[in-house]
């Protein structure tokens, strides 16, 4: 199925997002803002990226927010973000969790280690913040391909999704049967 059919079904569905309990239905990106779209490196997006754009620009946290600019950075600087230890309270008196004594860069250089091809740290990516549940999800942006990184855990790395259409398909509950 393409990307344009999942659309035409989302839309004669009239589908929705559930977010903490409200029904959002897609916000479509304007048709010139999709067009200014650009990468870092100034070449144009994926097109499958562009055509979701111009049906929904809200439900997967792909835009900054308050913007119409791509939330896209390296899949390595996501993948330091990851890295750093997540923030204490001074006032805290339990002990360290567990594995503490390792370094953000021990810890950056293990994820990169194990991602599942070379190369693949330096591509465009964009972390895919509205996605609950244990696993967590990068959009990788190489040419005009876009693909789905899974991380379980921040542990483990597999290529998830060989396509943005694979991943609405399977979210919206549109795989066939």
């Amino acid at each position: 199925m393409a990307l344009s059919d999942t659309i035409a079904k989302l839309r004669a569905k009239e589908t929705t997002l559930k977010v903490q309990g409200e029904d959002l239905p897609p916000l479509p990106l304007p048709p010139e803002r999709v067009a200014a779209l650009r990468l870092p490196d100034g070449s144009i997006p994926p097109s499958e990226l562009l055509e979701w754009l111009a049906f929904d620009a809200s439900w997967f946290g792909i835009l900054r927010p308050g913007t119409s600019e791509l939330a896209v950075c390296t899949v390595r600087d996501i993948l330091a973000a990851w890295a750093e230890p997540p923030p204490r309270d001074d006032d805290d008196d339990a002990p360290p969790p567990s594995g503490e004594d390792v370094s953000t860069e021990e810890v950056l250089a293990y994820f990169l280690e194990n991602l599942p091809e070379p190369g693949l740290a330096d591509k465009p990516a964009i972390e895919l913040t509205y996605i609950p549940g244990s696993q967590e999800h990068v959009l990788v942006l190489d040419g005009d391909r876009v693909r789905v990184l899974g991380c379980e855990k921040r542990f483990e790395f597999w290529w998830k999704y060989g396509s943005l259409d694979e991943l609405v398909t399977h979210w919206f509950g549109l795989a066939p049967r």
